[in-house]
């Protein structure tokens, strides 16, 4: 019996031990708890840029979510990658306001505890560009930390980043686009551009213009016909790109060189020039070689996010006329052209933009060009009357004199002959004249005389 007695001792001192254990230890938090909720913090205490100086815990809490909310409001986040731009949704974005407010301390500033939702923020990058991700081709602990900035410091306002900064890897000059023209009868003067001019850097951002590059080296022995040859095949590669053109000239008539539509023209002494923008955060090459007996150019950089796909449409042709024109010093009966005519034509140039499916994005009018027809110009000699048809009009002039009543009115008519009538027209003539004045004298004899007497003879 003694020994149930000292148990029943032991499990009441444990018992008595335990609850004092407790007291003093979670009473102790729980009293912490409420006077730290019921405390307000020091001065000069801050949680990002946000002053909680004089507040509660609940109340720190219930400004920052009334500032996270503004930031939201007022702030933009885009990311750039290439010449594709894409808005940031801020729902990617997990603050954690209660843990900021428990672990600030007073009269200081601590940060603002923000996490990133690692899945939205894959598929975001994904939808920039797919190979981002599949390729592991960008560091994105340095892209988390960079956006976790704007949002821990509750900076508002529009924000950019650019990811080509945070490639792992540089990437690799690649060849655009390519295109070539004959080289005509400024073959020496190509080959002399080739030489001064292998590679030309197009940087990030700028302009280039094809008169200015000859201006900053103080080269003026081109010709205008080879420049526009060089500007043609520039103007082409360039095209299947997101270049923007800001000047542009055609010729009247299409060279023989050049196709509708991708014809450019430069004459320094006219003002003419080629002028494009290159609006992207990389910079590209134009390449110049003498290829196959022809002017080669090539357009090299990185690769283009979209697809640039050039095409025509609204072809339309106009036929020449044909203008005729005489000349006295050409033989009889002959004719010589002098300008064989042309049809005229106008086309409108447009540029797809295609994105990694093959979907159309934007379709842009670049430009539309007129080439006005060309005259067919004939050169005819003076017509010649045939000889046959004249002497048949003299032989009836013959025939209606005997055929006359013998009036002087009718014979006077008789009387009038072509400047090229036969010796026997002349005759004729001659005969009718005279049967004229026989005519007259007879009248006269036939007529009263001063006195109105019949056939006397006047005194």
């Amino acid at each position: 019996m003694r020994y149930p007695k000292e148990i029943k001792l032991f499990f009441a001192m444990i018992l008595c031990t335990g609850y004092m254990f407790s007291f003093s230890n979670f009473g102790a938090l729980a009293f912490t708890h409420f006077l730290a909720n019921s405390s307000s913090f020091d001065t000069n205490t801050r949680i990002a840029s946000i002053d909680i100086s004089g507040l509660t815990q609940d109340k720190a809490i219930s400004l920052l979510k009334s500032k996270q909310k503004n930031w939201e409001k007022s702030t933009s986040i885009k990311v750039a990658y290439r010449e594709k731009t894409i808005k940031l949704n801020l729902d990617i974005f997990d603050f954690q306001l209660e843990q900021s407010v428990e672990s600030a301390k007073s009269a200081k500033q601590t940060e603002l505890l923000v996490q990133i939702d690692e899945d939205k923020l894959n598929t975001f990058l994904s939808e920039l560009s797919s190979n981002l991700v599949k390729n592991h081709a960008i560091d994105t602990k340095a892209v988390k930390k960079n956006l976790l900035s704007y949002a821990s410091l509750l900076e508002s306002g529009n924000h950019t980043i650019q990811m080509d900064q945070y490639l792992l890897k540089k990437e690799k000059n690649d060849l655009l686009s390519e295109t070539s023209i004959s080289l005509g009868n400024n073959g020496d003067e190509l080959a002399n551009w080739v030489k001064q001019f292998p590679q030309l850097e197009i940087k990030p951002g700028s302009s280039f213009s094809l008169t200015k590059t000859l201006e900053d080296r103080k080269i003026t022995t081109y010709s205008a016909k080879t420049l526009s040859r060089i500007a043609t095949a520039v103007y082409q590669v360039i095209l299947p790109t997101n270049f923007l053109f800001t000047e542009r000239h055609i010729s009247r008539e299409l060279p023989s060189y050049a196709e509708p539509g991708f014809e450019a023209k430069v004459d320094p002494n006219k003002n003419m020039d080629l002028v494009f923008t290159n609006s992207n955060d990389e910079k590209f090459f134009l390449n110049f070689k003498i290829m196959d007996q022809t002017f080669y150019v090539s357009l090299n950089g990185p690769k283009f996010e979209y697809t640039y796909k050039i095409v025509q449409k609204d072809k339309e042709t106009f036929q020449p006329k044909t203008i005729i024109q005489f000349d006295a010093k050409l033989p009889f009966n002959s004719e010589q052209v002098v300008t064989d005519g042309k049809e005229g034509l106008i086309i409108k140039t447009y540029c797809e933009q295609l994105d990694e499916t093959g979907e159309p994005i934007k379709n842009t009018l670049l430009s539309e060009d007129f080439y006005s027809p060309i005259n067919k110009v004939i050169i005819h000699s003076l017509l010649m009357k045939d000889s046959n048809s004249t002497t048949n009009e003299a032989d009836a002039n013959q025939q209606d004199g005997s055929n006359s009543s013998g009036t002087s009115s009718n014979n006077e008519n008789e009387t009038t002959s072509d400047s090229s009538s036969t010796p026997n027209d002349t005759s004729n003539n001659d005969k009718t004249v005279s049967s004229k004045v026989n005519n007259e004298n007879e009248t006269n004899s036939n007529s009263s005389d001063l006195w109105g007497n019949q056939n006397e003879v006047s005194k």
